[in-house]
């Protein structure tokens, strides 16, 4: 499930942005993402502990079953509430890829919200 979020919906934005809500074994691709000469990418979470315990994030280029780059925990503390950023080193990837977020996922809810805005 996709949301965008605007000057309309939310006054207080600063620049738009997507929500996308993912369940345990979803994936999010990002298309034609240039990963020359990245070596981490940044994502932008929303967390609630309520629903999400922690799990892990892979990241893969061209499709779910393509190449691994890399990978992160996703820790979630009983007090964390709101924004969190995931820091993913990344292997020496050349040219321009679908770039492919695998969640792997526990807690009782398995949802996380994840922020279109990557940092590469």
């Amino acid at each position: 499930m996709t949301f965008k979020i605007t000057k309309d919906v939310w006054p207080s934005v600063e620049e738009e942005i997507n929500i996308v809500l993912p369940n345990d074994q979803g994936v999010l691709k990002y298309k034609d993402i240039d990963l020359t000469e990245v070596g981490k990418i940044k994502i932008r979470m929303t967390v609630a502990p309520n629903y999400f315990s922690g799990g892990k994030l892979e990241l893969y280029i061209d499709d779910e079953n393509g190449q691994k780059i890399g990978a992160g925990d996703l820790e979630v503390g009983l007090t964390d509430l709101g924004f969190k950023a995931l820091v993913i080193v990344i292997g020496d990837t050349k040219g321009t890829h679908d770039l492919v977020l695998n969640d792997i996922l526990q807690g009782p809810k398995q949802d996380i919200w994840w922020h279109r805005n990557l940092g590469v």
